[in-house]
């Protein structure tokens, strides 16, 4: 086996079945070479770890600047967010993973929704010749277009989009599944502690509730309904006030992390989980199986959207089209401790 660095341009030419000339020019960013060619060939050299020749790769950079083949996915997210929040971080990291596996290089930005902002991040992603773009958050649609001038490979994850390729959980299924299950399992008065007015999360969480309580034949009680922030300290905050109405609810469905804060009121207001209060939350992230009782969630599948998102950049850039496509990723119920089974009686009504 060669060492790093050993490979020459020959070996690179035998593995894509193409000229030694044609791997010189994909290598270079040739555009008379088609996308999928380049593509094919920058994979190969990045697998047998090949590097051209020193002195030579320097008069390239000099004659084509930042703008060779394209190997960078740039994955965007709005600058509201937290690195620290479970959710976005664990997305972020598999979509690093993901890239890594097809051989491209990450860089990661804030974006700050601004004119300025977006069109200073706009000219940065330009000068770095991206290849595509990962967009995650609430990042407002209008500002989308701005970014697209310069690159229009984009896949928007986890939000839907009118007007660009997104991949999105299945929110509003996960939130009537799980609050569907709530009320099959017993639960008479199930409230909601939903994120911020208009969040893109929120408005699906809210649909879902609603959908199952009217399925179930529930009317809706909007003293049940409280917002946060999607932490656990925000949670916690909300159930408090819950707890203190008069029709306090027996059931509560929220994200993981203000389901986790919620778990910590009812504990402290002496009632029991879940027998006087079942939790579900939404995400399955780590800490659904550390908090004492394991809380029953929503499994989201990080890996599969992170995947789904590269998969299409790629595919974009080696047919050299950007057709919107929407895809919805399946997610599923994780039952544990804080929810009671569902009897055989109620079977039906779930």
């Amino acid at each position: 086996m060669k060492d790093r660095g050993a490979a020459t341009i020959r070996d690179i030419a035998e593995l894509a079945a193409v000229s030694c000339s044609t791997v010189s020019r994909a290598l270079k960013g040739n555009t008379a070479i088609s996308a999928a060619t380049r593509l094919k060939v920058r994979r190969i050299a990045r697998k047998l770890h090949y590097l051209p020749n020193q002195a030579a790769q320097m008069l390239i950079d000099r004659r084509l600047g930042a703008h060779r083949d394209a190997t960078l996915i740039s994955i965007i997210y709005e600058s509201g967010i937290s690195l620290n929040d479970n959710y976005f971080s664990m997305l972020i990291k598999s979509i690093v993973d993901e890239s890594s596996r097809d051989g491209f290089a990450t860089a990661v930005y804030a974006l700050v929704s601004t004119y300025d902002g977006v069109l200073n991040l706009s000219r940065l992603l330009k000068s770095r010749f991206t290849a595509g773009l990962i967009l995650i958050g609430n990042i407002d649609d209008r500002l989308i277009p701005m970014l697209a001038r310069n690159c229009p490979n984009i896949v928007v994850v986890d939000k839907p989009s009118r007007s660009y390729t997104s991949v999105t959980n299945d929110n509003e299924g996960g939130a009537y599944e799980a609050v569907s299950y709530l009320i099959a399992s017993g639960a008479r008065r199930v409230g909601l502690i939903h994120g911020t007015a208009n969040h893109y999360f929120t408005l699906s969480m809210q649909a879902g509730y609603h959908r199952a309580l009217a399925q179930a034949g529930t009317p809706y009680d909007a003293s049940l309904c409280v917002g946060g922030e999607f932490h656990i300290s925000s949670g916690y905050s909300a159930m408090k006030r819950l707890l203190a109405r008069r029709r306090s609810p027996d059931g509560i469905f929220s994200n993981d992390e203000m389901a986790v804060g919620a778990m910590r009121a009812i504990k402290e207001a002496g009632r029991a989980i879940p027998a006087e209060v079942a939790v579900f939350g939404f995400d399955n992230l780590v800490l659904s199986e550390i908090v004492e009782p394991h809380l029953s969630t929503v499994k989201v599948d990080y890996e599969l959207m992170a995947r789904t998102a590269v998969r299409i950049l790629i595919d974009n850039l080696s047919k050299g089209k950007f057709i919107p496509q929407s895809v919805t990723i399946p997610v599923e119920l994780r039952i544990r401790e804080t929810t009671a089974k569902v009897v055989a009686s109620r079977i039906g009504a779930y």
